[in-house]
């Protein structure tokens, strides 16, 4: 979508699905990368499988901050979906009470 968004040119329909595929092979190799290559990259702090090699203080505010900043967001999409609705219905009620 934000490719979409990002070209405005209606003549030119063969970049999004080129700046698509590019992105979509982008992922497994900036994955993969960092396997292949792990002297350059740490290894991971938090596995689902093992236990934390990080400090707990660490650990806890990582978590944390993860924690608020997904009831953010989740505030923020609420809140964007009600004023939505308000606006949707505001003409309405406004012609209504005349």
């Amino acid at each position: 979508m934000a490719l979409q968004a990002a070209i405005d040119d209606p003549a030119a329909p063969t970049g999004r699905p080129v700046l698509a595929i590019v992105g979509v092979i982008n992922v497994p190799v900036i994955y993969f990368s960092v396997q292949w290559w792990n002297t350059l990259h740490q290894g991971s702090s938090v596995s689902m499988t093992k236990a934390p090699s990080m400090a707990a203080t660490m650990l806890v505010g990582m978590l944390l901050v993860a924690l608020v900043s997904g009831c953010t967001a989740s505030l923020r999409v609420l809140y964007a979906r009600t004023l939505h609705h308000a606006r949707a219905r505001a003409p309405h009620e406004w012609s209504s009470a005349k």
